[in-house]
């Protein structure tokens, strides 16, 4: 497998109100050759810039959100928390790719979210055939999830079941692979899909608020997620 042919998913979850559970989910491609390599070289870039200028700095005691789910987009900021969430969306403003978005869970159904955070992706994966470019499309061929237990791999492969039923004529969706990273370091398309998902669920919690992420997220959605009437309800964070 080679990064310039593959999307990447990830997901956040988080409950509402009255406990009834939502989740976003995404699913990352690449719009040019080389794009997540791009990733890398850029945030090497970053990492010897910071390290310059700002040596010895103590790091803050309390991690930030962007750590949790990212930490090592995360690392060339840690002595400059103030700055964290501007870079790291200069850094996704910076990368060639494309989003779908699925969120479920909100809106005036309140229609419950699966258990599982595998069922949404058949809505990303139908996005993504039906927006992806034709280059994207000839060119991606795995789509790479993180490390999953058994009963979410199982979910995921039928998620992409579902939607080759749906659209049978799509030789992307008839070809394309769906394969789990083992445990351990996650690559950086990763982490970038992560901070995109977890975005999404923090524009959702805040009631529609925006911050520097959120926006260079926003300009690579290939869909809009939101459904209308969802900023009434009202959601908390949860530990992914």
């Amino acid at each position: 497998m080679t990064p310039d042919r593959m999307a990447f998913v990830a997901s956040a979850q988080g409950v509402d109100s009255e406990g009834v559970p939502v989740s976003a989910v995404v699913l990352c491609w690449p719009t040019v050759p080389q794009a997540w390599v791009e990733v890398g070289y850029c945030l090497r870039a970053m990492l010897v810039e910071r390290g310059r200028m700002l040596p010895g700095i103590p790091l803050p005691a309390r991690a930030s959100w962007l750590r949790d789910c990212a930490p090592q987009l995360a690392a060339p900021f840690q002595r400059t928390a103030l700055a964290e969430e501007t870079s790291v969306a200069a850094l996704l403003s910076r990368a060639a790719m494309r989003v779908a978005v699925t969120v479920v869970g909100v809106g005036p159904s309140r229609v419950a979210a699966p258990s599982s955070r595998a069922m949404p992706l058949e809505g990303c994966l139908t996005t993504f055939d039906r927006e992806a470019s034709s280059a994207s499309k000839r060119d991606c061929a795995f789509v790479v999830s993180a490390a999953q237990p058994e009963s979410i791999r199982a979910e995921y492969l039928d998620s992409l079941e579902l939607a080759r039923s749906r659209m049978p004529g799509s030789s992307l969706l008839r070809d394309l692979q769906l394969t789990f990273l083992p445990s351990g370091t996650e690559p950086l398309p990763t982490e970038l899909a992560n901070v995109v998902a977890t975005s999404v669920l923090r524009h959702l919690q805040s009631h529609g608020d925006t911050d520097a992420v959120f926006d260079a997220v926003r300009s690579k959605f290939a869909n809009d997620p939101f459904p209308r009437g969802w900023g009434k309800t009202r959601l908390k964070r949860a530990t992914r």
